[in-house]
């Protein structure tokens, strides 16, 4: 018999459904009917080969004392689900005897499966079969639901409203939509962007513009812009360092738009944040490097001035970039000082 699934030894008993001939379910203990898991292999088969995510599905009966999340993020970590490059993966885990549904989401798809959705996904489509025993409807659901946020249906009709109860959930859901939508979470067309089981699913997926890498990459030029002005007013290679960064973001906004390299929160703080960031880092490095110089007392007046006027307008940054730049404000703000008040010898 197989040996018993334990919080000591969930990792290693638990089968990766990599290992079981390219599947993406793993039912160790026989939870699902003989016909369910093939059929979810090839549903969840065709989104992989897509490009879109990799989904694994698993159902035990027990984890022991392990927590289910834990788990789940350690089973999700082990087994490397998803691709390496877009970090696309998902992993579905149903405990049994702990009750709970747990979703584990790689970075690439946080964006279109953030926490809110998740969960709605699992109360509207999986808490109440699993409650009632029906553990493949839970997961043929759940696995529905998601391919239909990752997968937009190619026409979703609106309901038929035969009830009052119809009517109520409906209009709920569509304030609901209006408040996700505000906050940036679902689209104009579906309150929660998720198919209802039994859609039919467009074959191909054309991924949304990438309106905030577009957003963040305009706001990392402006800002640049303005740290290359206060910056470069006495250096001959001024229009050298104006231009590379343009280079780099275009460069990147153009992979975004073709290949969806970055996206999202990621492209804001590669872009918006990280590309000015790094530029501070080498200027203020150059500048301490001038403050640890030996200065001649009678060229103290003319060194204050030139760190002043090398300093002028940029003290904002030590608020806007509090983590890297810190420590170089107050290194600099106390030498500035001493430099000024130092008597000439």
């Amino acid at each position: 018999p197989a040996p018993r699934i334990t919080a000591e030894n969930y990792l290693t008993t638990i089968p990766d459904p990599k290992t079981l001939g390219e599947t993406y379910v793993s039912d160790p203990d026989h939870v699902l009917a003989t016909g369910t898991a093939p059929a979810l292999n090839a549903r969840l088969d065709s989104l992989d080969r897509s490009g879109r995510a990799h989904i694994d599905v698993v159902l035990v009966r027990t984890l022991g004392e392990a927590v289910p999340k834990t788990a789940a993020t350690a089973l999700f970590n082990k087994w490397k689900i998803g691709s390496k490059a877009t970090n696309n993966g998902l992993l579905m885990l149903l405990v049994l005897d702990q009750r709970r549904v747990e979703f584990e989401t790689g970075y690439g798809l946080e964006a279109d499966l953030p926490d809110i959705i998740c969960y709605r996904i699992q109360q509207r489509y999986m808490v109440e079969p699993a409650r009632a025993g029906n553990y493949d409807l839970a997961v043929q659901q759940g696995v529905a639901a998601l391919i239909g946020r990752l997968r937009p249906a190619a026409v979703r009709p609106r309901p038929a409203l035969t009830t009052a109860t119809d009517s109520a959930r409906y209009y709920v859901d569509s304030l609901q939509q209006a408040i996700l939508a505000q906050s940036g979470y679902s689209n104009a067309t579906d309150p929660l962007d998720t198919a209802l089981p039994g859609e039919a699913l467009a074959d191909d997926y054309t991924p949304e513009p990438p309106v905030g890498t577009l957003v963040a990459g305009l706001l990392a030029l402006g800002l640049y812009l303005v740290l290359w002005y206060r910056t470069t007013q006495e250096m001959r290679a001024r229009w050298w360092l104006l231009l590379a960064p343009f280079i780099v973001v275009i460069s990147l906004l153009m992979a975004t738009l073709s290949y969806g390299v970055v996206n999202g929160f990621g492209a804001f703080l590669a872009l918006a944040y990280g590309l000015p960031l790094l530029y501070l880092h080498g200027y203020f490095g150059w500048q301490y490097r001038r403050g640890q110089q030996a200065v001649a007392p009678a060229q103290r007046p003319a060194a204050y001035l030139r760190a002043q006027q090398a300093h002028a307008g940029l003290g904002f940054t030590a608020y806007l970039f509090p983590v890297g730049l810190a420590l170089y404000w107050r290194w600099y703000r106390p030498w500035v000082q001493r430099l000024r008040d130092a008597p000439f010898d």
